[in-house]
């Protein structure tokens, strides 16, 4: 499955078809997520087909060895999910790098960025787990962190001066997380939830907001506790 389809798919079928997402008549069908040399397979299919587990450890056989471990999932909602909102937080970890900052700002943003795509996640009905494993932060990591990261790559650019347009053109290969920056932002807002950073990656694609600029936003968003459902002792 194309992670940069994948977001905008589910915007369509979120906002143009409210009676949920479509079924995939007659055979099962396998999405396979990726941190890169990890893969995780999650199946959706008919009720009339063999268990899905089943089905799913079928698939991990045919591809297991020992050069190549994979994981099975039922959470395809989280795994389509984990895929496409990562690379945005990728090219918002790639003007970080653009800019110059050091390892604990992009340490930061990670772990904030993890944040937002679970909260998202979560409130569109896909599990914590999914997000917490590898097509969560172990593609994120990756994404914002290889060399090889188209959307890291990209965002780099765009720290360093260039435009959208010219840092696409410059990687010269589909730089996902574009594309799906603007279908997050619209899930976000049909389900009411926060999400800063993908928000100012927006402002700066699309609205020609300085990277720099984005950054001091965020740094001055209100003071707030980390995680807001822990208690303090008395």
């Amino acid at each position: 499955v194309d992670s940069g389809s994948v977001v905008n798919t589910l915007v369509e079928k979120e906002l143009l078809a409210e009676a949920g997402r479509l079924d995939v008549p007659g055979k099962p069908i396998a999405y396979a997520t990726t941190p890169h040399f990890l893969r995780c397979f999650g199946l959706r299919t008919l009720d009339d087909l063999p268990p899905l587990p089943m089905l799913a450890e079928g698939v991990q056989d045919i591809f297991m060895n020992e050069v190549f471990r994979v994981y099975t999932s039922p959470d395809v909602l989280g795994m389509e999910l984990g895929g496409s909102l990562k690379n945005v937080i990728a090219l918002a970890a790639g003007m970080a790098d653009g800019l110059g900052y050091g390892d604990n700002t992009k340490a930061a943003l990670i772990t904030r960025g993890i944040t937002e795509m679970s909260r998202l996640a979560i409130k569109m009905g896909a599990k914590a787990e999914t997000l917490s494993g590898l097509t969560g932060i172990g593609d994120l990591i990756v994404t914002c962190e290889s060399r090889h990261s188209r959307n890291r790559k990209a965002g780099m650019l765009i720290g360093q001066g260039y435009t959208m347009k010219q840092a696409m053109d410059e990687v010269k290969m589909v730089v996902e997380g574009v594309y799906s920056a603007k279908a997050a932002i619209a899930l976000a807002k049909k389900y009411g939830v926060d999400m800063p950073i993908i928000e100012e990656v927006n402002c700066v694609l699309f609205e020609d907001k300085p990277a720099k600029e984005a950054v001091r936003e965020l740094m001055m968003r209100d003071r707030r506790a980390e995680h807001s459902a822990l208690e303090w002792e008395a």
